[in-house]
């Protein structure tokens, strides 16, 4: 069995660092019930069980079982053994270096790549099209603006990776 201590109700204290954590979460888009179970975690001095989690924060098996799938695919989160047992206990990763680092960097650099690649063929294929003699059509040239925005966004997304990656260390 666990301790005690994973007996007891949050503190104020407990309550508001997850309360953080959402909202820190919530600006990556994740949801609620990811944050929260990370947040607990997080703040616990032990490795706490999926039936744990699910009584502490009151929520589902459903929400709790994809909250830990999400966060173990970002390496938010892990398995550790407890002996005697049989239940998966976790633990929260607490160096946030390597949590940006996977976050950002092996997540949203390629989804860049490939948006960029994207915009490049795009943009071969506009290229590629027949033109009439007076060069492009309203059509063309309504879309062709819409590609400047898109390759002009997408050149500023990726501007900000050089400096994230010299902040977080890679």
């Amino acid at each position: 069995m666990e301790p005690e201590a994973a007996e007891r109700e949050l503190s104020i204290v407990e309550r508001e660092i997850i309360g953080y954590i959402v909202s820190v979460a919530a600006v990556v888009r994740l949801p609620k019930s990811v944050g929260e179970i990370f947040g607990l975690l997080y703040i616990s001095r032990i490795p706490l069980s999926m039936d744990r989690i699910m009584q502490k924060l009151g929520v589902s098996l459903g929400t709790a079982s994809q909250g830990i799938k999400t966060l173990r695919s970002f390496g938010a989160i892990r398995s550790t053994y407890i002996p005697g047992e049989r239940k998966e206990h976790f633990v929260a990763e607490t160096d946030f270096r390597k949590l940006l680092n996977r976050l950002i960097l092996d997540d949203w650099r390629p989804k860049l790549e490939v948006a960029t690649e994207r915009l490049e063929w795009i943009e071969s294929q506009m290229q590629s099209q027949p033109r009439t003699g007076e060069g492009l059509n309203d059509q063309d040239s309504f879309l062709n603006e819409k590609l400047v925005t898109l390759k002009r966004l997408n050149d500023r997304a990726n501007l900000l990776f050089k400096p994230i990656s010299k902040i977080i260390g890679t």
